[in-house]
This record gives C-alpha cells, structure tokens and sequence, in this order.
C-alpha cells in the first residue's frame, strides 16, 4: 500500500497453499487504514486460484465433498467472503462497487469442453470462448440485488464507466 514492490520470493507450489491469505491481509489492511482515514480506496485482489494449477491446504481439502478443484472453489470462496464481510463491518458496504470477475475464459481441459459452449475457442485464443467471462457487480442502493444482464461488456469498459 505505500508503493513498494518487493521481491518475496519465487511462488513455489507449497507458497501458493497460503499466499491468496497474504493477499486477503494486505488488502484488508489497506481497507481498514483507508476506511480509518476516511480516504477512498481501490483495492485489485488478484488470487492464484482459481487457475489452472491451484494448490490448496491440508486443512482445504475435503471443503467441498466434491473434489479438489471444487475445495479451492470453496476456499477461494471464503476469501472474498471475508473481504465482504469487512465492507459491512466498516459500514461503508453501501458506498463501495465490489466488481467480481475472472481474466480470461477456461480451458478445453475438463469434460466436455470446459464450459465454453456455445462459444469456439478457449484461454490463449483470439476467439470468443477464450475471452467471454462472467462478471458480477455489487453496489447496494444503485444495483439492485439480483438483477440479471446479458449485455455484452468488456474490461476495458470498467474504468470510463467508475471514473
């Protein structure tokens, strides 16, 4: 949060078990210390799940009842979790855009075609199926809960729209 990059060390398999905790605690720092402030924030929370190769704790596994994959989901679930819960703990939930939302669209890997129908394509092509993703938008009192929209929107879209 002060502008540093520091070089903690290469992301080996057993670091990625917990890093998506430092994450939460960096982020959750540095909503409490804004909040505190009364400044705005914005804070990007990148994971390392839910990408192809997620790796998870011992005490994450089984979470789910229904697989590895589906434990990090779980987990990964928790995490953001967390970090709304902390939006309405400081009470300031109403007056922060919580955007959710993935980077690229999955791959052809798990049966039958790693849920890219009915589009061609997947990660790493120029394809609608490798681009196309969900998004979801929280903003209480501007969005309403539940509404549904299936118009078609890009990333690049986020920041002339908020700014």
């Amino acid at each position: 949060a002060d502008g540093r990059i520091e070089d903690s060390g290469p992301l080996t398999r057993k670091r990625m078990e917990t890093v998506d905790e430092e994450f939460l605690a960096a982020a959750t720092d540095f909503i409490g210390r804004s909040t505190r402030q009364e400044k705005p924030f914005f804070v990007w929370f990148n994971t390392t799940r839910m990408h192809f190769y997620t790796h998870i704790t011992d005490a994450e596994r089984g979470l789910s009842g229904q697989g590895f994959y589906n434990d990090a989901m779980v987990a990964h679930d928790a995490l953001i979790g967390r970090l709304l819960d902390q939006l309405d703990e400081l009470g300031v939930s109403d007056d922060t855009i919580v955007v959710y939302s993935t980077d690229n669209g999955p791959h052809y890997n798990t049966w039958p075609d790693g849920a890219i129908t009915p589009f061609r394509g997947e990660k790493n092509t120029n394809w609608e199926g490798g681009y196309r993703v969900p998004a979801m938008v929280r903003w209480p009192g501007r969005i309403p809960s539940g509404k549904v929209s299936n118009e078609i929107m890009s990333h690049m879209d986020w920041l002339p729209t908020l700014a």
